[in-house]
């Protein structure tokens, strides 16, 4: 009977083994399909990011113009002639301006690398579960053999004793002895 609840136990161990590898190989799956789906989030991200800079470029342009209009507007109106120093005024405003949106644009293409970087992380650390997952899977199997293979022998071991009488020898009913042997000439 306890035999019997040994090589059981033995069974649902390496059936346990499997389970948890399987387990963790779904576990692992899912993570990397969570990966994919956060990186196609951030992806998204990226192109919000970029239509928004390219709207705010067009109205950081529109503005400096505006301005530049507005100072030849008032230099006009003022009778004075656009030469030297107010058209160096005007020169200034729409190279300030570019400068401003070069700033812009370097500040919105880092921005954009981090999300790109971040994106890549989040696919790496997706793809690094799902080996994990593999791996644990694998594991599960080699455990689950492992403890066949113990059990097994525990078991064979088990019931060989129970056939020899507990010495581990095996019993001689024949009356001949353990040791006879019969040499051929």
């Amino acid at each position: 009977m306890s035999s019997s609840l040994f090589l059981i136990g033995g069974l649902l161990s390496a059936f346990g083994s499997i389970q948890e590898g399987q387990i963790a190989r779904d576990i692992g799956k899912l993570s990397k399909d969570i990966a994919e789906a956060e990186a196609q989030v951030v992806g998204a991200q990226k192109k919000v990011l970029k239509a928004q800079r390219d709207v705010e470029r067009d109205l950081q342009r529109r503005k400096v113009n505006d301005f530049a209009f507005m100072q030849n507007a008032i230099f006009a109106k003022a009778g004075v002639e656009l030469s030297g120093s107010p058209l160096d005024t005007i020169e200034e405003t729409f190279e300030l301006g570019e400068l401003d949106i070069i700033l812009s644009d370097i500040d919105a293409k880092l921005a954009e690398l981090e999300l790109e970087q971040r994106q890549r992380q989040i696919i790496f650390e997706g793809e690094q579960a799902e080996i994990r997952g593999r791996f644990l899977k694998a594991r599960g199997f080699t455990r689950a053999g492992s403890t066949l293979l113990t059990t097994g022998a525990k078991f064979g071991l088990g019931q060989n004793l129970l056939r020899t009488g507990g010495a581990g020898l095996p019993i001689d009913t024949s009356g001949k002895g353990l040791l006879t042997t019969t040499i051929q000439p």
